[in-house]
């Protein structure tokens, strides 16, 4: 329910905000990109498409780190998974006494 409200508000600001920037398209800069050189864009929308691409790139660095993150996760699994089965192989050896070569469990 928590991110159903979070989603709903976050879209509420969104429009919110593009609402103002609609009704207040006077600001006008000049967007130089490495591909070309757009004049009299508004403001708003120049602050809004940066806001999208920093938005796009947090989202594919986080994606990389989580998949890098989930490969890590199933390797410590497969490791720990492994290290049960040892501990379980040295728990049923049973514990003999150097001397006699008798186990302990059957001593006097």
């Amino acid at each position: 329910m928590g991110r159903i409200l979070t989603s709903f508000l976050l879209l509420l600001i969104l429009l919110l905000v593009l609402g103002i920037a609609v009704l207040n398209p006077e600001p006008r800069v000049k967007l130089n990109l490495y591909f070309g050189t757009f004049y009299d864009v508004p403001l708003v929308l120049a602050l809004f498409l940066a806001f999208l691409l920093g938005s796009l790139l947090t989202f594919l660095y986080l994606l990389v780190h989580t998949i890098r993150l989930q490969f890590r996760i199933r390797e410590l699994r497969t490791r720990n998974k492994q290290y049960e089965k040892e501990l379980i192989a040295l728990r049923n050896i049973p514990v003999v006494d150097e001397e006699e070569g008798n186990p302990l469990s059957e001593r006097p």
